[in-house]
């Protein structure tokens, strides 16, 4: 019976509480605690998979603008092909052969 009147003592009631109370505070702390432990460990996961994906991108603009250069670099040769040929079909042109060279 003694037992049963220390709980129900407010004195008793109250450090009761206040333990009750500390103790679900501290797991409430460690379970958080935890928690954040794995948020950290997802945004440092988050953090290498987008520094992945910003060097691949960079990667790609540099493929992008070394085809823009070979592709300016081809239409250039193009050009200056299509220029030799107009040339030597010109030349061509200009040739008269006279017809008493031809048997």
């Amino acid at each position: 019976m003694k037992m049963l009147d220390l709980f129900l003592k407010p004195k008793a009631m109250i450090s009761a509480a206040l333990l009750a109370a500390a103790v679900g505070a501290f797991f409430t702390i460690q379970h958080l605690r935890s928690d954040l432990v794995d948020v950290r460990d997802d945004l440092r996961t988050a953090t290498k998979a987008a520094e992945t994906y910003k060097a691949a991108a960079e990667r790609a603009v540099q493929d992008a603008e070394e085809l823009i250069r070979s592709r300016d670099a081809a239409a250039a040769a193009y050009r200056t092909t299509l220029e030799r040929i107009a040339s030597a079909q010109g030349a061509c042109l200009d040739t008269r052969i006279p017809l008493d060279l031809i048997d």
